[in-house]
């Protein structure tokens, strides 16, 4: 989902809402011992997901009102990915000790990462 707001030609402000379901992923039901040693034990697949996917991002356009007579045009562009910051998980794994597992989050891009950056277009 996306808000775009101009309040004149020379700025943009725009916000945009991801959301995506958790996606699936397989949990071993138990551990099987053979020649002593212990598996895991698959009956499904897909039987847990992860958390809900979301995240805002914020993006703010400055157009330069002086080149307008020049052979070029430029603009600032002020950007914030994962505005709030959310840990959104992208994977799990796990790790079998012996008989048992433990379970582990992957997390990317937990924090709010700013950009800043100019771009040019030649007329």
């Amino acid at each position: 989902m996306s808000f775009n707001y101009s309040e004149n030609k020379y700025h943009n402000i725009s916000l945009t809402f991801t959301y995506g379901t958790g996606r699936p992923y397989t949990i071993p039901n138990g551990f099987v011992s053979f020649q002593g040693k212990a598996y895991p034990y698959y009956a499904e697949r897909n039987q847990g997901r992860i958390k809900n996917y979301h995240r805002l991002d914020f993006s703010w356009q400055i157009n330069n009102p002086n080149l307008k007579n020049n052979r070029w045009t430029g603009s600032w562009i002020f950007t914030v990915y994962n505005l709030y910051g959310r840990k959104n998980q992208y994977s799990v794994f796990m790790r079998t000790q012996g008989t048992a597992y433990t379970t582990y989050q992957l997390q990317i891009f937990s924090s709010p990462i700013v950009s800043l950056a100019y771009s040019f277009k030649f007329m």
